[in-house]
């Protein structure tokens, strides 16, 4: 990440946030978060400009990948089968990629 975004503006909410400038699926992004492994999740994300609905309408147009609603309100998280999840940030949203970190439950056994 530092190669190509350099080094990351700020560590927040067990992440490194980078910004970039450019579009993925046809949406802008705004910014890319990695994890920095101290949790139980690990996890990719980015941060895009269009709404949830938007940014899984162009997913779906670009990859095919479709996204439900996780819930009943307008604000829910949307999943896909693959299991990625596209959340309200603001008007905004996030895409989040996670797994569970099999590092972190090892080195917190007791």
């Amino acid at each position: 990440m530092n190669q190509f975004f350099g080094p990351p503006y700020k560590t927040e909410g067990g992440a490194y946030w980078f910004k970039v400038q450019g579009t993925l699926w046809g949406a802008n992004m705004t910014d890319v978060m990695v994890s920095d492994g101290a949790y139980e999740q690990v996890f990719v994300a980015a941060s895009f400009k269009e709404n949830p609905q938007k940014l899984a309408d162009a997913i779906a147009g670009v990859a095919g990948v479709r996204y439900l609603s996780e819930g009943a309100t307008q604000y829910s998280p949307l999943i896909s089968s693959l299991g990625s999840k596209i959340i309200y940030s603001g008007q905004n949203s996030r895409i989040y990629c996670s797994k569970y970190n099999l590092d972190y439950s090892r080195s917190h056994l007791h």
